[in-house]
């Protein structure tokens, strides 16, 4: 799949807001119409910046071919926080048969 030049671009949809969730209890309950500005930055990453009237943050995601698909996940120091673990210390080597799949052996844990 040719992902370079289908992934890029913006994305418009709805932030809701629940007093439930710790890092919106400053918010009311609600939602906002909100955007995403994605950009390749080549070598498999993308930088994905996200603004709405309550809000406004910019991440790098690394992204995979998976058949038809591209799935994203997080990179660098963002992927140790949340799974306790550098990449590339998953269970097995690449070996899949798509680029995810590679991913999820090559830099993921059972439990991940």
């Amino acid at each position: 799949m040719d992902t370079d030049n289908q992934i890029e671009g913006t994305y418009v949809g709805t932030l809701t807001f629940e007093n439930e969730l710790k890092s919106t209890t400053d918010v009311k309950n609600g939602s906002s119409v909100a955007a995403a500005d994605v950009t390749n930055l080549g070598d498999g990453q993308l930088e994905v910046h996200c603004y709405s009237t309550t809000s406004d943050t910019t991440f790098t995601l690394n992204y995979y071919g998976h058949n038809d698909s591209v799935m994203v996940s997080l990179n660098n120091e963002a992927f140790e926080d949340m799974y306790g673990h550098m990449m590339g210390n998953g269970g097995m080597m690449g070996n899949g048969s798509t680029e995810w799949m590679n991913h999820m052996n090559r830099d993921h844990t059972e439990g991940d």
